[in-house]
Order: C-alpha cells, then structure tokens, then sequence
C-alpha cells in the first residue's frame, strides 16, 4: 500500500481532493464546451461559410474554453487561500477548553496543509535504511508517540517518556513520583543511548507504520521566532572553545560578519544578526555550516502535513496542555509536568535583540519560518509586523 494512505489524512484528502476536483473541472469543461458550440451553430448557421470557415469558429471556442477554465482555477484557489488563512490563523485559543482548543490546532494544521498541497515528506518515515538522532520516541506500553522539537521544552518530555517506559533506577522514579524532576539531569535525558529503546528511527519500516497507525501521536510548538532566538541564547551567543556548538559559532560569525575578513577572530562569537543570516542562507558558502535541529523548521523535523498528529501542544498552554493530555493517556494522577526555565525568550526579549538587526533581516526570516506560522496558527509577533 502507497504509504500516504497509511500515513496521513492530510495526504489522504490532499490526492482525493485532487482527484474529485479534476473531475468536477472536466465535467464543467464539458458542459460549457457543448453550450458554447451549440451558440456557434446557432449563431454562424446564417453566415455564409466562406465568410467564417467552420475551423475558425472551432478555434475560438477552444481558446474560450482554456481561459474561463484558466479564471475559474485562479479564482477557487484564491477563495480557499482566504478561509484558511483569515480564519484558521486568528488565535482564540484562550476562549476555549483544553479539549476545543486540541481540534481546533488539528483541524487547523490539515486544512493549511491541504490548501497548500505542503505534503511530500512522508518517504524519510518509512524508507528503508533512514537514521537519523531520536527525534521521534515512542512508549509502547501507552501507545503514544513524541515528535522531538529541540528548545520547546523537549529535555523536559525527554524525562517524562523515560520515566514512562521504565528506563530509570529505582531512586529516581522515587524521585520523579515525589515531583523531583531535576534527579534526572539534562545531560542524562538527552543522551541518544539512553533514548535509544524508544528511537522510531531503529524501527524497521513494518515497524514504524504499525506504531504510526496504533499509537497516539504528538508534539509540542512555540513560537517559530522567540524558539530561533532561544537557540541562539543557548547554543550560539556565548563562545565555547572545543565545543561543537562553539566552533558552530565561529564558523557562522566568520562567513557572516560585516568585518573585512581579515578583522574576523577566530574565538568570537556570532552575532544574533549573523545567526539569522545563517538560518535563512539557501547557498551556503565555505566553510560549510551544517544545518542544526536546534533551529530546523517544525515541518521539518516532524512532518506535520504527513502524520496526522492527534494532538498539538504549546509551550505557551503547557501546563494546562500536558496535565490534560496525561491524564487522556491514563497516567498516574501524581505525574505533574517539570517546570521550566525562569528565563525564558519571549517577545519582549525578541523586540531587544532585533534592534541589532538589519532591518529587512527578520521579514526574511519570517519568511522562511512561514509554513511553522501558518500551521500552527501563531500571529506574526507585533516587533516583526511592525516592520511589513
């Protein structure tokens, strides 16, 4: 079986869609071609034949026929450009119940996948040989499945699904049920080989759509921007030698600093412009700088428009989030989810840091960070609206 019939309900609806539509166009096709050839007899019946040859008359209601369909096409699309996008991305998402608010993001993220035809990922999940880091983990004893979104609190769900597939000591689920999440370190929890039990990656393909058809499905979001800057506040601001996020640094202020080339230091830092520079940089030059999944788009990492996610939870609502969806997937009453950090990027820190920026610097990354927005249904931040 094709695999976008298994994998994805977006991707089921997208080519049933296509084809209804198709269908629906050659009919209407059709039926005007019929009505306007009736009107030609009709009309050029009284005409002399060798005033108008009859494959004059033909040629003319070919070519009618080509641009009512032409303007028909155009137009639909562009209807359906605007309900998706002026209704489904309005965030009310506080006047709604915890349940509401978990079909909305569903529905939300379907329809902007269909109307945009954004599908086509779906081969990296069920290719044979495909190995990458555990960004996809799943507990079988629970049925569910987790995409990995790095700096969206994932070293927190890290700890949680380790908990939850028995993977710790006796101290620290002792730890753990009493509400001490730090007895599980950050080093710890996102150790590949300790994640490696429930790395979807080391599944064979039976394997994996077996638990993509089985197991419920989820994954957390942020804001697509302050995620990229809370990248850079960890991984990239501060220069650390014999570190690989500190030569990743380097390497980013070296081909992207406005300084003659001879000025640039070899143990400086990058700038927060010259790290967006590096984001939104289709061809890279040398140094080659690889892509990280630490800022790597959502519809990259986890396919949004290719698995039909049951639920999509925010790092914005992750309290009222996670303690609804534990308790959907019959977890221990007592399991609370780990806080977070005390000192979190946010949209006032974003607005500071990009007074540093070019101004048309962050349009392009917005841009670039496009289809996370429009799936996920976050409003442009107010700093970088301002600026369009």
């Amino acid at each position: 079986m094709d695999p976008k019939w298994t994998l994805s309900r977006a991707g089921q609806k997208y080519y049933l869609a296509q084809t209804i539509s198709c269908s629906i166009v050659l009919a209407a096709v059709r039926h005007e071609l019929a009505k306007i050839l009736n009107l030609r007899f009709t009309i050029f019946s009284k005409i002399k034949e060798n005033c108008f040859p009859s494959w004059t008359g033909l040629y003319v209601t070919f070519l009618t026929v080509l641009a009512c369909t032409a303007i028909y096409h155009q137009y639909s699309k562009s209807q359906l450009d605007k309900i998706t996008f002026s209704q489904l991305t309005m965030d009310r998402e506080h006047e709604l119940s915890v349940e509401e608010r978990f079909k909305l993001r569903k529905m939300r993220a379907e329809r902007v996948c269909e109307a945009n035809q954004w599908t086509g990922l779906d081969q990296y999940l069920v290719e044979e040989g495909a190995r990458r880091r555990p960004n996809i983990l799943y507990v079988d004893k629970f049925k569910m499945l987790y995409c990995v979104i790095p700096k969206v609190g994932c070293t927190n769900w890290k700890k949680v699904l380790l908990y939850l597939n028995g993977d710790l000591d006796e101290e620290k689920n002792k730890a753990v049920e009493s509400g001490n999440w730090y007895s599980i370190s950050g080093s710890y929890a996102n150790d590949p080989e300790n994640l490696e039990g429930m790395n979807f990656w080391s599944l064979n393909k039976t394997e994996r759509l077996k638990r993509l058809d089985t197991h419920t499905k989820f994954m957390v979001t942020r804001d697509p921007f302050e995620r990229l800057l809370s990248a850079f506040r960890n991984k990239i601001q501060t220069y650390r030698e014999h570190d690989t996020f500190g030569d990743i640094s380097n390497k980013i202020h070296r081909v992207y600093s406005r300084q003659e080339r001879e000025k640039r230091s070899s143990t400086s830092p990058a700038s927060f412009g010259e790290f967006l520079r590096h984001v939104v940089d289709k061809n890279p030059t040398s140094p080659i700088i690889p892509k990280n999944e630490h800022w790597e788009n959502y519809w990259s990492l986890c396919y949004p428009c290719d698995i039909d996610y049951d639920y999509i939870l925010k790092l914005e609502t992750i309290e009222e989030d996670s303690s609804w969806l534990f308790k959907k997937l019959g977890f221990d009453n007592k399991l609370v989810y780990p806080s977070g950090s005390s000192n979190p990027s946010n949209h006032d820190l974003l607005k500071e840091f990009l007074q540093s920026v070019d101004r048309h610097l962050p349009k392009s990354v917005y841009k670039h960070l496009l289809k996370d927005y429009k799936i996920f249904g976050y409003d442009v931040p107010k700093c970088i609206r301002d600026l369009f």
